[in-house]
């Protein structure tokens, strides 16, 4: 998975632009937010199934052990029984890194991904014991079938039945479950008119984040 030279994709409905996230700013009390957080589904049709492409910057230091939580709007997305860390790549300052059902030993061992399946479920992703994420520091996660590092995704998760604003919820943690930064953001999903909603219509360069106050352009 190339993070250097993505595209992003955004299609075109009678509605506007699809998979449009917009952070809350609604942190717990005394976490900080994290930095940029986007989600940009490969649909926003609602009832299908659809890959997640996550991105933020951390605004504070993760230690060793340290997580990552992901939680979709309960009751609206359904993550299916069959999603693992085989759908689930995983990069770190562009650089991809391995996953695995549970969190290695060692410098750079494999981080592990937890899966609670179902329409109250969550993504956990946890640090290797020895390695930390440093302030400013990237994140991205793919989930879906756009995961092809190591093994290729097969599973994906479906959007909510309704069109509408949905929130989804990412977090970070100490290795004794403490937050440490949290963001909140809306994405929302339309039906469209007259237009294949996954089929990429229209595609736009962006810059996105990269640590330390330099940018970088993703394409797809």
């Amino acid at each position: 998975m190339s993070y250097k030279s993505r595209l992003l994709y955004i299609t075109i409905t009678a509605c506007g632009l699809a998979a449009v996230t917009t952070s809350l700013h609604a942190p717990a009390l005394l976490a900080a937010r994290l930095v940029a957080v986007n989600d940009t589904l490969s649909t926003s049709t609602p009832s299908l199934a659809a890959n997640h492409d996550i991105r933020f910057a951390t605004a504070s230091t993760v230690p060793a052990s340290g997580k990552i939580v992901f939680t979709p709007e309960a009751g609206a997305f359904t993550i299916p029984a069959g999603l693992d860390y085989t759908d689930i790549d995983i990069a770190i300052n562009t650089v991809d890194v391995p996953v695995a059902a549970t969190p290695g030993t060692g410098s750079g061992s494999a981080l592990g991904a937890s899966i609670v399946t179902g329409t109250s479920g969550s993504i956990t992703i946890t640090l290797n014991d020895t390695d930390s994420l440093n302030d400013g520091d990237s994140f991205f996660i793919l989930i879906g079938t756009n995961a092809v590092v190591g093994s290729a995704g097969d599973q994906q998760i479906t959007n909510p039945s309704s069109v509408g604003s949905y929130t989804e919820t990412i977090t970070t943690k100490n290795a004794s479950n403490s937050i440490i930064d949290t963001s909140t953001i809306q994405v929302a999903l339309v039906q469209p008119v007259g237009v294949d909603a996954n089929a990429p219509t229209n595609s736009v360069e962006t810059p996105t984040i990269s640590p330390n106050g330099g940018s970088f352009t993703t394409s797809t």
